[in-house]
């Protein structure tokens, strides 16, 4: 290996026990992962070869749950090794598996900045082996060594980023598989796409385009000016991904990949965005969000900041012809409830507020040359194998799901609308267990015949179709939303209920722990994303019975994204609203009306302070048909128009989403009979 770690085992000998293991494991990684450089030549010209590439798990076996409780990157393990500076060399770990990437790219640089650092910490071992209490002695110059490490390269990073991120060409799909985490499951899901029928894969990745130049047309958006669409998917799903990108390229557009984040400069999520493989071990991932805590500080802000805005600058042409992403999602993945280790880092007051502020900044450097209001999005998601053993089924039935008519739908949607735009408020309850009693006000119209208060959401940006939403009015939206189990961004909440008073989250509670403060400060860290409360951003009615037909059918509903699951129940969104950063940017319904609710009292300010105006996050939470009581429209003087009752659209023009509805009841009545004749004879 041409790189020289600067030391070997009889350098070392005379380190605490602990501390050589984790050298030298380092070591073999770096080294094991140098041999592998050479697997990125020769990447399979076609997409539709990622499956046949050689699987590199061996450079994730130290991070696998079989193995992570005794893993140097778990921080839980290395604080019951090295004391003072656990959280260091936990956080150094991480980071020196982050190099993967970067040889598979062909980019040794970056493997040998972190050889570099590691061979740091040696020299700091080396320096304090005499002392007494060893890891407190070697903690403030590592501290110093991690900082220098994060500043020095900072603006490289950052160009290189954006490079990846704005120049098409720079990475392809299968030299990105080359090095991620792939498992037999993945290449079943890629074999069993490859077989598919040619017109099923073109037409669901033509829905998936369509849905992305259709953002540009309801909006009145310029696409002519474009020639660039950023992808972020699951390399299983690398089939459609090719589809799409021959129909972009006949519109004339490019598709841009890059690497999912990973590395300390980035920040780790278990919310990918990019393009990646599966992950393997989202316990990993969690407990290393927050890393850049420890080194975030006032001059961190200041640099990063000053670089980015450097290098958006050097390639403002790039971002300028960028026209948005194309996300592809999946779901089914096994349930997963994190660990909250008391000794993964986290940020204290003042971090947060960093942290904050860095992420607005960062979000308005990129509205500069990159405005919301001359791009666009588009979502869709579809499911994995370790859904069930019902997988093929239920992805046929998503795709239907995806692929409904929407000329169909707008009508009956564009009823509900009509009647919430007679309503002051709206109000929602739950029944069975689900203790839901919430009042959300609406958006007044000064010209009813020309302005509507709600978005009729038809399979544009937003796959699958099913949905009327608004940002609502603060003042007088009050109450509680309750919903008895739901999985937001992978993490599952339990008896999660949120008190609402003026349109702000004002307490909250959950059931994921034995003690209050674990369940609080996950619902801080993962709902409110470190503020203190956030507003409600959204108030939308889904209307997509099918999705929760198949949702019942073949109970997935716990499983389901929130991008489907929004669809199959009203859902509020906590945070900026839908039309964050482009309140500007006129929409229109397809009866011609235009959409004027699109602020709301905190989100108004963006023309005067935009710090105070936006959040950055928007999460939905949603409480399916089968907890939802009544949706009632209220007008000012009183008046109900009644559009959900027990869980059924009452509304007359609506009733055809009951359809679906119906034929699932029929099939639970079916069930339940056979059940009891079950029980009843005791021959059977």
């Amino acid at each position: 290996m041409p790189i020289e770690l600067n030391f070997l085992e009889n350098k070392i000998g005379e380190l605490p026990v602990h501390i050589r293991e984790y050298l030298l494991s380092l070591r073999d990684f770096t080294a094991l992962l140098w041999e592998r450089k050479d697997h990125a030549a020769g990447m399979p010209a076609s997409l539709r070869d990622i499956g046949e590439l050689p699987l590199m798990n061996g450079l994730y076996a130290d991070i696998l749950p079989e193995r992570y409780e005794r893993c140097f990157g778990n921080p839980e393990y290395a604080a019951s090794l090295f004391g003072d500076s656990a959280q260091l060399l936990c956080v150094l770990y991480a980071e020196i598996r982050s190099a993967i990437p970067a040889v598979f790219d062909g980019d040794v640089f970056r493997l040998h900045v972190r050889v570099a650092l590691l061979e740091k910490l040696v020299d700091i071992c080396l320096a304090m082996a005499k002392e007494p209490d060893f890891y407190a002695a070697i903690k403030a110059p590592l501290q110093s060594a991690m900082a220098s490490y994060l500043r020095g390269l900072d603006r490289d990073f950052q160009e290189r980023r954006l490079k990846d991120r704005l120049i098409p060409g720079r990475n392809s799909v299968a030299g990105i598989a080359a090095g991620d985490f792939l498992t037999e499951e993945d290449r079943r899901t890629l074999a069993f796409l490859n077989e598919l029928p040619k017109e099923e894969v073109e037409s669901l990745a033509a829905t998936w385009v369509r849905g992305f130049r259709e953002g540009f047309a309801v909006t009145r958006r310029d696409l002519s000016k474009k020639k660039n669409v950023t992808m972020r998917a699951p390399l299983r799903f690398a089939p459609i991904l090719a589809k799409a990108e021959e129909q972009l390229r006949s519109f004339g557009l490019t598709p841009i990949y890059a690497r999912a984040p990973q590395s300390l400069f980035e920040g780790r999520s278990l919310s990918k965005q990019g393009i990646y493989g599966t992950n393997p071990n989202k316990q990993f991932d969690y407990d290393h969000k927050d890393d850049l805590a420890l080194f975030l500080d006032e001059d961190f802000v200041e640099r990063r900041l000053k670089n980015l805005e450097r290098a958006y600058e050097e390639l403002s042409d790039n971002a300028a012809l960028l026209a948005g992403p194309m996300v592809l999602e999946a779901f089914g993945e096994k349930d997963f409830v994190p660990k909250q280790s008391p000794h993964a880092v986290q940020y204290d007051e003042e971090g947060r507020k960093l942290f904050n502020r860095l992420r607005a900044e960062t979000s308005r450097i990129t509205n500069k040359y990159i405005p919301q209001e001359e791009t666009s999005f588009t979502i869709m998601a579809l499911p994995v194998r370790s859904i069930g053993d019902d997988f093929e089924e239920i992805f046929r039935e998503t795709v239907r799901v995806n692929t409904l008519d929407a000329s169909r739908y707008s009508g009956i949607q564009q009823k509900l609308i009509d009647a919430l735009d007679q309503a002051e408020y709206a109000h929602i309850l739950g029944r069975g267990g689900n203790q839901t009693d919430l009042k959300v006000r609406l958006h007044p119209l000064e010209d009813p015949a020309a302005q509507t208060k709600f978005e009729n959401c038809v399979a544009d940006v937003n796959i699958p179709l099913g949905e009327v939403f608004t940002s609502p009015v603060l003042a007088g939206t009050e109450g509680l939303l309750h919903v008895g189990r739901v999985f937001l961004e992978g993490l599952e909440y339990k008896d999660l209920k949120i008190r609402i008073r003026e349109g702000m989250v004002e307490d909250y509670s959950l059931a994921n722990y034995p003690e209050e403060e674990e369940n609080r400060r996950f619902f801080r860290e993962n709902v409110l994303k470190h503020h203190n409360t956030l507003p409600m951003g959204e108030f939308a009615i889904g209307t997509n019975t099918y999705a929760y037909v198949m949702a019942e059918r073949y109970g997935i509903a716990d499983k389901l994204p929130i991008l489907i699951a929004e669809k199959t129940g009203p859902h509020f969104a906590f945070g900026d609203t839908c039309y964050s950063q482009a309140e500007e940017v006129r929409v229109y319904n397809p009866d011609g009306k235009e959409i004027i609710a699109k602020e709301n009292e905190v989100s108004c300010k963006w023309r005067d302070d935009p710090g105070e105006a936006y959040f950055h996050c928007h999460t939905d939470i949603t409480i399916p048909f089968s907890e939802l009581g009544s949706i009632i429209a209220v007008k000012a003087d009183g008046e109900e128009i009644a559009l959900i009752e027990e869980g059924r659209f009452v509304l007359p023009g609506t009733e055809e989403l009951n359809l679906p509805l119906d034929e699932i009841n029929e099939l639970k009545e079916k069930e339940h009979g056979k059940d009891a004749e079950t029980t009843a004879d005791p021959a059977v």
